[in-house]
């Protein structure tokens, strides 16, 4: 399991290492899929923004930006917990791999 970021979808210049960092833990989710399969399933989940410790130095600035999501508000760390346990232990994602989970309130849909 793999964590990549919307930042990876989204163009931000103040933090475009930071972006294209995360844009190549996709690509990177998709070529260990393909190389471990049959195996091994890998998968990652791409969160927005998530209401933790260290997103406390820039709330104002994250409670502006969600406000204009379909879901307005912030993720929680324990949401993104329960996807990470979904896909690692569900009989139904048995056949999930290479995906990228995009739980960031709509900020990137696909």
């Amino acid at each position: 399991m793999n964590f990549a970021s919307a930042t990876a979808y989204i163009p931000t210049p103040v933090q475009f290492l930071y972006g294209a960092s995360k844009a190549a833990v996709i690509h990177l989710t998709r070529t260990m899929a393909s190389a471990l399969a049959p195996r091994f399933r890998v998968n990652a989940i791409s969160p927005g923004w998530v209401a933790t410790e260290g997103t406390r130095v820039v709330k104002d600035q994250m409670i502006e930006e969600v406000k204009s999501l379909p879901v307005p508000r912030a993720g929680t760390p324990d949401e993104l917990a329960r996807i990470a346990v979904w896909l690692a232990t569900d009989p139904a994602t048995a056949y999930i791999t290479g995906a990228t989970i995009n739980a960031n309130g709509g900020a990137v849909m696909s």
